[in-house]
């Protein structure tokens, strides 16, 4: 029977080193609740009124005249896509992002993004 020496252990040492630097590299820098994870827009079939600005919109932005229309296939995020943040573009086409936190409305709440950022 072999018992570890020190070269078993620096080897350990710099496996996890080697583990350690990969997850920093390469996890998502933006880890902010008001960001999702994954930046991918699936093109799930939601539809989104024709003329709305381009630009991110919540489910529940409320509003009649612009923004999402239909949130298309519900099963591409595995989340309530009430609280789903959308991209919209004036062709009234959509693609979805999923969850966002700042989507989430309780009672009186104001969601956003509810489309186009604003610039001074």
């Amino acid at each position: 029977m072999r018992f570890p020496g020190p070269l078993d252990f620096a080897f350990l040492a710099v496996l996890a080193l080697l583990f350690t630097m990969y997850y920093v590299f390469t996890a998502p820098t933006d880890i902010s609740p008001f960001r999702k994870r994954d930046n991918s827009c699936k093109y799930n079939g939601c539809t989104c009124s024709v003329g709305s600005p381009q630009g991110e919109y919540c489910w529940r932005c409320g509003s009649t005249s612009i923004g999402v229309r239909n949130a298309g296939n519900t099963s591409v995020w595995d989340s309530d896509w009430h609280s789903w943040v959308f991209e919209c573009n004036p062709q009234g086409g959509c693609c979805a992002y999923g969850l966002r936190f700042s989507c989430e409305a309780g009672a009186g709440t104001p969601v956003s993004p509810c489309g186009p950022k604003k610039t001074t």
